[in-house]
């Protein structure tokens, strides 16, 4: 049996067909959802992003697992789902934003910590592999995914990214 465990920021329910939007968006997902398990009713336990996400990964409330806002790092004994998917025979791989560093370090090259045995770490989606697979491959859509992306602080473009756009 394969899990996977998906997540996005600043994605709200409604925008994916498997939970009733009318717009043809997300067949991929929504055939995941119809062939897999979905999750109807959901609650985040902070208003920001990395306790959230050190909830999902650990199963703990923010009291507990420490991260209160975005600036906390999760302690690296913490248990996650991941370590326990890893006791009983699973291979395990995190790819994408992980947000369980403090903002002002240095992201890091693997998160072997939280549990996978892979993984792929980007936390600014600009200069992330995402972004460069659009460039190479449907470069007609780039300027629409650079209007997604997080401006880059303190809130300038690239010159690359004027040029492109």
């Amino acid at each position: 049996m394969n899990i996977v465990f998906i997540t996005a920021d600043q994605l709200a329910a409604g925008m994916l067909g498997c939970y009733g939007s009318g717009v043809d968006s997300t067949p991929t997902l929504d055939r995941l959802a119809a062939e897999g398990v979905r999750f109807d009713r959901c609650y985040a336990t902070s208003p920001v992003c990395a306790p959230n996400r050190a909830t999902m990964l650990t199963g703990r409330s923010p009291v507990v697992h420490g991260i209160i806002n975005n600036n906390y790092a999760l302690a690296t004994d913490m248990p996650t789902y991941a370590h326990v998917l890893q006791a009983y025979g699973y291979r395990t791989g995190g790819f994408g934003k992980f947000h369980q560093t403090p903002m002002h370090l240095p992201v890091p090259e693997n998160v072997a910590f939280l549990g996978f045995d892979e993984s792929i770490v980007s936390e600014d989606p600009k200069w992330g592999p995402w972004l460069e697979w659009i460039r190479s491959e449907h470069p007609e859509h780039l300027e629409a995914a650079l209007a997604l992306c997080w401006p880059q602080w303190p809130n300038t473009p690239s010159p690359s990214e004027v040029d492109d756009c």
